[in-house]
């Protein structure tokens, strides 16, 4: 899960701020790598892991955030 202190990517659209993120299932299709690829990911804990945000059930991303983690780890 991020660190509290990471910034967030957040998008001002008629005068209102908002937080854009993906769910699992948008972000397997734009990604191309499996639902259960990205369950595995969300389960690893330490400063290499997967940055995403755990709302109740559900797993959300930041697009811009894990687009960099996917380069850092591009090799793994």
């Amino acid at each position: 899960m991020p660190d509290n202190n990471q910034n967030i990517e957040i998008a001002k659209e008629d005068g209102k701020y908002k937080v854009v993120y993906e769910n699992m299932a948008e972000l397997s299709q734009r990604t191309k790598l499996p639902v259960s690829w990205w369950y595995q990911q969300t389960r690893q804990k330490g400063p290499d892991a997967v940055p995403h945000i755990k709302a109740g059930k559900y797993n959300l991303f930041i697009p811009d955030k894990v687009d960099a983690w996917l380069q850092r780890n591009k090799n793994r």
